[in-house]
């Protein structure tokens, strides 16, 4: 068997048939198998390289998909513990890809030494951007539909080693079993990675590896122009040019076979009623807004069922890839009628007819604001700039705000003569687990307690005083959250109950809040969004709405899921913001504080938001790039900000009025960032732009605050740096300018472009010097890796010596020891998830 690279760490194995690749990865304390195959001598070769590599490490066996070539290895490798997509485990034609191994094996005469059965699957992956620890490298996944509908693309970021499966082959043409839309969806997505990921080694299935760059993205285009050519032959019915193709790609005959194959598949979903196209274009929109509601609901759904097994990393799997599959549905949408529009121009009144067979079929749905954002996703995706009413949903369509809901969203009580405790049981009763409780009876007594005490504060029960509770649970990392309000002689208080379920306990309620600051918190712009199954989020919203008045409609959409509809409905916001306040009054201005190197950030007099614009070019010592700026922000959103870090809308295309803008912020915008900036008649056009909550620079407040707020915002400072890093964030650059001041006196860092896990950093103490001249050095004379960071040094820059410095090191001195660092980095390495609850100790019941 051919080997085409033999390194301590990786080994790619090359098969007689087909050039099939199998891959193995080396690890310190793991062992990595991809997609053993084919012949048995060569099964056998592979298992005699791994057999003394075995002892002390964990053995894993990846199926990138379910072709019968890639898994007939699998029976060889008994005990060793398998990876591969949720897709492939969910197969439906498993006794196929069995039967295809059988015939192969017989036409062929050849016998092995092992079962043939297909693979069960230890560790299934679901969704993309799935991070696994195996050993000390950190692997990520993401899904690769398109070949075939199972596909895993697996990426070794510790290692920068990529494979992909049957994509990206220097020696096959796409070989498209499953779908053209989906396809195209994957190399965008391998092209995200070999463009952002640092990828030095891309292993395809069938092939030669590649460790040059360029070429990794010469087998990108060259996948699409064949994809792009196939489309035009069918769909325009001119003959597909072979003998270009046969040039490039050895074996014609076999090959031919392949092709055909593509040409049924997409000749089979081509329209077959022209002058029914904008129906067809509607129905495909719907088709992929249901796909996308279905698999949100199914994540949220699934929540629950997390909590009560305790499988965190499970959650936070699932929160990142419900924030994904919005953009991957709509992708996946907008290829769909791309392949189904080959022919039809960009024409406005096409797709105000396309609009309005839209607003049809959904005129009734409970979620048809959603709706509407994903068909304006479509279309911008596709063609937009701006917010178009005639082809657009810009403004709500229906006569209330959003949608109201017919039925009822919320279990409601009448307090009238009844004990607190058999109210509060009758609440739990309506939340049912599959799980034991730790002592039910004694949280309610807990619970009743406290409520009798708030109640009696306000002056004791009155007649009609009611309590209505939220049918949906919200989940968010190792917490579930009853929420629901106390209503009483007109007033709304708001209240809720974090329950846990801690190891080797049972499910237990952790606190009753009931003060606005702490539920305000909960439902914070700096939180990760919550997992909630709900039927009409219009009227989930307006309950919110009830007790956080000051929160604007936009955050409470972000905070219950559905973030892409906040981000419209922000944009209405915006609007009518432009319309209350005259273009005089309010004008684009600079922010305040010390300018970043890397953001351009202008602002308003009045509205509470900043827009940051990344600059064409970033001076000296900065050494990031607009595209790793750009990831940075794609993983805060991903990640579990724990209240520390600020959220964004990130708008593309985005239109402002062109008298909005002061003459000195366009001249600088103009200045620092031209290629992300055209001027227009009355209108300016932002190609890329991030909008956030405006704050306070912290290095600003500290110069205007009293004693006692300094000394809280630095308490806060420490302790944000201490619950991102439980998170593993290391925020890169810790100087007091990239955290802000909220509105409630909160600290919460804004600044991402040099944030890193704190499991990828090198956490060193400053080596002692051994002479006079090392002592004296002005310059570092021990070795500075890249991803070495040295928290001795972090007072120097922070802050001049004096009494504010003296209070942090008193406070949080800790955080300047790289002994910290390190023991949260191997707490993180080992898969622990830190608590990081988001209300006050003194609230907890601490049963």
């Amino acid at each position: 068997m051919k080997l085409q690279l033999d390194r301590t760490d990786l080994v790619v194995f090359e098969s007689a048939l087909f050039r099939t690749v199998s891959t193995l990865i080396v690890g310190q304390d793991y062992l990595l198998l991809v997609d053993p195959n084919w012949l048995p001598g060569e099964v056998q070769t592979i298992a005699d390289r791994i057999a003394p590599l075995t002892a002390g490490r964990t053995c894993y066996l990846l199926f990138t998909h379910s072709d019968y070539d890639h898994i007939i290895g699998y029976g060889k490798f008994a005990g060793f513990k398998t990876i591969a997509s949720r897709a492939f485990v969910e197969n439906t034609g498993q006794n196929k890809v069995l039967q295809q191994i059988r015939d192969f094996d017989d036409e062929n005469y050849i016998t092995r030494d092992y079962p043939i059965s297909y693979p069960a699957i230890d560790l299934p992956i679901e969704g993309d951007d799935v991070e696994l620890q195996l050993g000390g490298d950190t692997y990520v996944f993401y899904q690769a539909p398109g070949h075939n509908a199972d596909g895993l693309l697996t990426f070794n970021r510790s290692r920068g080693i990529l494979i992909v499966g049957d994509y990206l082959s220097n020696i096959e043409f796409p070989y498209i079993y499953h779908s053209v839309t989906d396809y195209r969806a994957t190399l965008d997505k391998l092209e995200t990675l070999i463009q952002t990921g640092n990828v030095k080694v891309l292993v395809t299935g069938h092939g030669d590896h590649s460790s040059d760059r360029s070429e990794m993205a010469q087998r990108i285009q060259e996948s699409r122009q064949y994809i792009n050519a196939l489309e035009r032959s069918v769909l325009e019915e001119t003959p597909f040019d072979l003998e270009a193709l046969f040039r490039r790609y050895a074996y014609p005959g076999i090959m031919r076979k392949f092709h055909e194959a593509n040409v049924q598949l997409v000749t089979a979903s081509a329209p077959a009623f022209p002058a029914l196209l904008h129906y067809e274009v509607a129905h495909r929109i719907l088709t992929g807004y249901m796909n996308y509601y279905y698999r949100f609901k199914l994540i949220t759904k699934r929540a629950r069922i997390r909590f009560e097994e305790r499988d965190w990393h499970g959650t936070q799997a699932d929160a990142r890839s419900r924030i994904t599959l919005y953009r991957d549905e709509v992708n996946a949408t907008t290829r769909q009628l791309q392949e189904l529009m080959v022919q039809q121009e960009e024409d406005h009144a096409f797709w105000g007819k396309v609009r309005e067979a839209f607003a049809e079929d959904i005129a009734h749905f409970n979620t048809r604001n959603i709706a509407e954002t994903f068909f304006n996703s479509v279309y911008r995706f596709a063609y937009g700039i701006g917010a178009d009413p005639e082809v657009m949903f810009v403004v709500r369509t229906g006569s209330y705000r959003e949608y109201r809901g017919l039925s009822t969203i919320t279990f409601d009580f009448a307090l009238a003569a009844y004990e607190l405790t058999d109210i509060v049981r009758e609440v739990l009763d309506r939340f049912p687990f599959a799980v034991a409780w730790d002592n039910r009876e004694r949280d309610i007594t807990l619970v009743a307690d406290r409520w009798r005490g708030f109640i009696r504060e306000r002056g004791g029960r009155h007649p009609g005083d009611q309590i209505e509770v939220l049918q949906s649970v919200f989940y968010r990392n190792k917490t579930a959250y009853i929420v629901g309000r106390f209503l009483s002689r007109g007033a709304v208080f708001p209240f809720i109950l974090p329950l846990l379920h801690p190891t080797g306990r049972g499910v237990l309620i952790d606190a009753l809040l009931l003060e606005a600051d702490q539920v305000v918190s909960i439902f914070s712009y700096h939180r990760s969004y919550f997992l909630a199954d709900i039927s009409v989020p219009s009227d989930m919203v307006d309950f919110l709405q009830t007790f956080m008045p000051s929160k604007r409609i936009s955050e409470l959409y972000n905070a219950i899921g559905f973030e892409k509809h906040g981000k419209t409905v922000f944009y209405r916001e915006l609007l009518r913001h432009f319309n209350r306040h005259p273009a005089r009054d309010e004008p684009f201005e600079s922010a305040p504080g010390i300018a970043g190197m890397v953001m351009y950030v202008f602002t308003t007099p009045k509205l509470n938001m900043v827009f940051k614009v990344i600059r064409d070019h970033f001076a000296p010592p900065k050494q990031v790039t607009a595209a790793t700026v750009k990831a940075r922000y794609d993983l805060v959103k991903r990640h579990d900000r724990v209240g520390r870090m600020a959220d964004s809308y990130l708008f593309e295309k985005l239109v402002l009025p062109r008298d909005r803008f002061s003459e000195e912020c366009l001249a600088e915008l103009l200045h620092t960032a031209p290629s992300k900036v055209v001027v227009q008649d009355d209108q300016v056009l932002l190609s890329h732009v991030y909008i956030e909550k405006k704050m306070t620079p912290l290095n600003l407040y500290l110069q205007t605050a009293d004693e006692a707020m300094a000394r809280k915002a630095l308490r806060d400072y420490g302790r944000a740096i201490k619950q991102l890093a439980a998170a593993n964030i290391f925020p890169g650059d810790l100087l007091l300018k990239n955290f802000g001041v909220t509105r409630v006196n909160r600290v919460v860092f804004y600044d991402y472009d040099e944030i890193e896990h704190v499991t990828d950093c090198n956490f060193r103490h400053i080596p002692e010097p051994r002479t006079p001249e090392q002592e004296m050095a002005s310059q570092p004379w021990y070795y500075v890796g890249p991803r070495d960071v040295f928290p001795e040094e972090f007072p120097g820059f922070l802050m001049r010596a004096g009494p504010h410095l003296d209070y942090l090191r008193a406070q949080h001195g800790e955080i300047f020891d790289a002994d910290f660092w390190n023991d949260l980095k191997q707490r993180l390495l080992a898969g622990e998830i830190m608590d990081v609850f988001p209300y006050r100790t003194g609230w907890r019941f601490l049963q």
